[in-house]
């Protein structure tokens, strides 16, 4: 029981302590006390009576005997441990408050530790500041901005910054440095350093905005304080931020979905890692079945696709004569569209473009992560699926010769994501179902194909 009440024994009465009750064969006579008790755990008392005690069970005395043994033995108090309840919560209030106070001082300690090496090494950013440097700053509406060190001089760091401040990616510091290494929009500013050690410092004060600074040449409201200085990691790709390349980016894929129908023109609108894959796809599928399907398995982001693409084309491509595709030989242009006509057959990916596709495949957005390789967002509706849908998916492409050219394998996203929308198969066993599906329609092409054992997992 979580709450209730129980007794507890307060004393005993002894042999000739009150000889008018000596006479009461094997019990015993205590006083208790009644305690309102929560999980067991005393709070306060709710009265003291005298009972006897026989073979464990408990009788009250009258009013009468309770008078005798209190005018004999007299009152007793109650006990502290009945109000252990009412004890233990100031003891803990205050245990509680005493260990958030120490907590708190520790982490303003370790906070003030941190910012005081911040600072020291900011200040050393301001002083002597590399030309790689972003200076982010942030106005009291929390908006950002980053500016890109030109060069300095004794008592200035003149900086570039940008004409507007639309995008919200300021806080990347390579997203910063790619927008200015794409030549955007910029103009040149320049700061005082005394100003700039000072704002940072006041960047950490609670009314840090009522006293920063104003600069009117960048795109931020009112007064800005200076957040933190930081060098982009060299070791990593910088991004491409242009409005101009993204357009490109656009249009090379909407070329891809107004031409991509004739095979003639799709060899030419695919970059080189599709050809890549292919081939690849073509000479593993010459391995036996023990060795190809953990290298299907391993394809985490495709693998259903992946798996009915290897399938067809073990079984029933290379089981044809197809004068000119060996997969000991490079896909030429020639060979390529002859293999490509057949995965058009499977309807899976961007190889077949619908006139619904066509319609209703939309760019959500574009980046460009580094210099000749975009990564686009589609949405378009669904054409596996039994009630149509939007889906989501990720294509990628590659500018090659100046143009931008799709990366046709990426595009198995939009078949991926379907197969594994729990709609369209029992729920949990999307991947399974797909498999056993490929495997019997495989199996139906002809008598003399059989589908090996490993394939079944």
């Amino acid at each position: 029981m979580v709450f209730g009440y129980y007794h507890i024994t307060m004393r005993t009465l002894g042999k000739g302590e009150v000889p008018e009750f000596d006479n009461i064969p094997g019990a015993q006579i205590k006083e208790k006390v009644k305690v309102a008790h929560v999980m067991w755990i005393p709070f306060f008392p709710l009265g003291k009576m005298w009972m006897i005690e026989n073979k464990g069970n408990m009788y009250g005395l009258s009013p009468e005997a309770e008078r005798v043994l209190n005018t004999k033995l007299g009152k007793s108090s109650y006990p502290f441990y009945s109000f252990l309840g009412l004890i233990a919560i100031p003891v803990l209030l205050l245990f509680f408050a005493g260990s958030n106070y120490l907590s708190g001082m520790a982490r303003e300690k370790s906070s003030k530790k941190r910012f005081e090496k911040e600072l020291a090494m900011n200040m050393e950013n301001v002083n002597n500041p590399k030309k790689s440097d972003i200076f982010f700053f942030k106005d009291s509406k929390y908006k950002k901005v980053g500016l890109k060190v030109n060069y300095s001089s004794a008592d200035s760091v003149y900086f570039l910054a940008p004409i507007d401040n639309q995008n919200k990616k300021w806080d990347r510091k390579n997203w910063a440095a790619g927008y200015y290494a794409s030549e955007n929009p910029s103009k040149e500013i320049a700061i005082a350093k005394k100003d700039l050690k000072e704002t940072f410092r006041k960047a950490h004060n609670e009314n840090m905005y009522r006293k920063g600074i104003t600069i009117s040449d960048i795109p931020l409201t009112g007064k800005i304080v200076l957040e933190k200085v930081e060098t982009p990691d060299a070791t990593k790709s910088i991004p491409i931020i242009s409005e101009t390349e993204v357009n490109s980016v656009k249009a090379g894929f909407a070329h891809f979905m107004e031409h991509s129908s004739n095979l003639d023109s799709l060899v030419f609108l695919i970059d080189q890692a599709s050809h890549d894959y292919y081939q690849d796809v073509l000479t593993k599928a010459t391995k036996k079945d023990a060795e190809l399907v953990p290298l299907v398995r391993q394809n985490k982001k495709t693998n259903n696709c992946l798996f009915e693409l290897m399938l067809y084309t073990k079984y029933v491509y290379l089981k044809t004569d197809k004068d000119g595709v060996s997969p000991n030989k490079t896909l030429t242009k020639e060979t390529a569209k002859d293999y490509l006509f057949f995965l058009k057959l499977l309807e899976r990916g961007f190889l077949t473009i619908s006139d619904d596709l066509k319609k209703n495949a939309r760019i959500t957005d574009v980046s460009i992560p580094e210099k000749g390789r975009a990564v686009v967002n589609i949405q378009a509706n669904s054409n596996m699926l039994t009630q149509k849908q939007k889906v989501n998916f990720q294509i990628e492409m590659t500018k090659e010769n100046n143009q931008w050219k799709l990366n046709l394998p990426s595009a198995y996203a939009y078949s991926e994501n379907q197969i594994r929308a729990t709609s369209l198969y029992n729920r949990g066993n999307a991947n399974k179902k797909w498999r056993e599906m490929v495997i019997e329609n495989v199996s139906s092409v002809g008598d003399d194909v059989y589908v090996g054992n490993e394939w079944m997992y």
